[in-house]
């Protein structure tokens, strides 16, 4: 008898001392989800999406690069070698910064996702999209495809094109209205600015 009430005082303290280790891992799991609104796979993905596009816009960039050498400066270089090395330079050092710059913009947009707002929706077959992924995503493949459809160096010039910018960052977060729509007018009026924020950076970056 005395055996038996051992056995199940034992099991008692075992099952006690598990619920709080099972409510702390759930408390774990359920911070990394909502540290991580976007899938990470989406965010790599945009990345080498938009860094594929910068590559299949090269021919475009060396010609604009080539004319920006004037006859003056040829003749001062003497060789069609140097100039054409310093037009690889000149573009392959502009590619080097695209990439940094595109890591930028990646690493703020999950930032303002884990801090300012971490609600997602589902898309489907385990990935899921926070506000500021769609906001990046919109600001920088749409305007890269239309540069490399026109065959346009910049395609962050004229008019058109900040009205798409500003168009994103204000539609995109209402997309999401549901999951804020209970929120105080403080956080909603921080959520655009920072969605206006970020396109603008991508705009000037």
């Amino acid at each position: 008898m005395r055996a038996g009430t051992s056995h199940q005082s034992t099991d008692t303290d075992q099952s006690e001392l598990k619920a709080p280790l099972d409510d702390e891992v759930l408390h774990t799991v359920e911070s990394a989800k909502a540290a991580s609104p976007t899938s990470k796979s989406l965010w790599l993905s945009l990345y080498f999406v938009a860094l594929v596009l910068v590559l299949f816009r090269l021919p475009t960039a060396f010609a604009y690069a080539e004319t920006l050498i004037t006859p003056k400066q040829r003749a001062e270089i003497g060789d069609p070698a140097m100039a054409g090395l310093a037009v690889k330079v000149a573009v392959g050092g502009g590619v080097l910064l695209t990439v940094f710059a595109y890591a930028i913009y990646v690493f703020v947009a999950r930032a303002l996702e884990r801090r300012v707002f971490t609600a997602s929706r589902l898309l489907g077959r385990g990935l899921r999209t926070g506000v500021f992924f769609p906001v990046l995503a919109l600001c920088l493949v749409p305007p890269q495809l239309a540069a490399l459809a026109f065959e346009v160096v910049d395609p962050t010039q004229g008019i058109v094109y900040y009205l798409y910018i500003l168009a994103v960052a204000l539609l995109v977060p209402v997309l999401f209205r549901g999951r804020y729509r209970n929120l105080p007018p403080g956080k909603i009026i921080a959520l655009y600015c920072c969605s206006l924020g970020l396109a603008a950076f991508t705009a000037v970056g």
